[in-house]
């Protein structure tokens, strides 16, 4: 994280910023709020919840079929604490793997990105919708490729959070 914040502060304040500047602006802080997010899941599942325990009283003294449902009952509330520290470790892992995904998109770009003179010799796409001249470049391209990936990536933690809260 420090680095990252340290990498995006340099970016940050250049002078005369390109295109690829402000997408790696994006790109980092998607990943500043994905690390905060697994953070945030990881020390919720760590937090210290309220257990409910068995004792020496609850074997030793009384009737022994309210003894069983005794024991019945405290693991079944134990269930929901639980059930929820699992949740929370499943957002932090479902976090931590789309990380790892940007992670590989952002290597790929990289690697294209220095092919660049390369991809200067992909034509721009040209076409006219009504009086408007479209012109398409391949940084368009790109943009809408990684816009695609957050939209998906939404959609599906949209997904889990409604399945957890089920």
């Amino acid at each position: 994280m420090a680095i990252l914040a340290f990498a995006l502060k340099d970016i940050l304040f250049l002078p005369n910023k390109l295109f690829i500047h402000d997408l790696t602006l994006f790109v980092g802080g998607v990943l500043v709020l994905y690390i905060v997010q697994v953070m945030r899941f990881s020390i919720k599942a760590l937090e210290r919840k309220e257990y409910h325990s068995f004792d020496e009283n609850d074997f030793l003294y009384g009737n022994k079929k309210k003894t069983v449902f005794d024991l019945i009952n405290k693991v079944k509330k134990n269930y929901d604490v639980i059930n929820r520290k699992v949740e929370f470790m499943t957002m932090a892992h479902e976090f931590t793997k789309r990380i790892i995904w940007i992670f590989f998109i952002v290597a790929i770009a990289l690697i294209v990105s220095s092919l660049y003179k390369y991809l200067s010799l992909i034509p721009q796409l040209s076409f006219k919708i009504s009086s408007e001249n479209i012109s398409l470049r391949w940084s368009d391209y790109v943009l809408g490729i990684v816009i695609l990936g957050l939209a998906v990536n939404h959609i599906r933690i949209k997904f889990l959070e409604k399945k957890m809260k089920k």
